[in-house]
């Protein structure tokens, strides 16, 4: 009895002198999953960023960053000429939008998705043609990997 006693203590000894040594750590506070929002300071930044951290292989089904370098209005559809974060860096593409809600310019940040490949015969720079859905300001969600949208184009 004695024996199971002292074997008792021994243990409480031994989890109260690992307690006082790490008695530091128990005191921070725990850390919760932050949403760290990266903030750029103007839509060139945010489009650099992407072009160098989140270029993806252009594919369908994705949406890529993109950055307008040209755009006009033909009819009830704006067409533009951009600039998408793809292919580990930059890739000229075509997009456009039906959409009212906003007016396409040069340097408007917005998600592009692909529609097709394409090879057109006056610019073969433009690999692709898609659809401009969403204008999106420069703020990018690190823990959801989600851009802030201004304007959704698709409504």
């Amino acid at each position: 009895m004695i024996y199971i006693i002292s074997i008792l203590l021994a243990g409480i000894l031994l989890v109260l002198i690992g307690i006082y040594q790490n008695r530091d750590e128990l005191k921070k506070p725990k850390e919760t999953k932050k949403n760290l929002v990266l903030h750029f300071k103007n839509n060139p930044c945010a489009f650099d960023y992407a072009s160098e951290y989140l270029s993806l292989n252009l594919g369908y089904e994705m949406l890529y960053v993109g950055i307008i370098e040209g755009a006009e209005t033909k009819g009830n559809t704006q067409q533009a000429i951009l600039r998408i974060a793809a292919n580990g860096g930059e890739v000229i593409v075509f997009g456009f939008t039906n959409s009212k809600k906003a007016n396409l310019s040069k340097g408007n940040l917005v998600l592009w998705g692909l529609m097709d490949l394409v090879d057109f015969d006056n610019n073969k720079d433009v690999m692709a043609a898609g659809q401009i859905l969403a204008l999106i300001a420069p703020s990018y969600d690190v823990a959801t990997s989600k851009w802030e949208i201004k304007t959704d184009l698709t409504k």
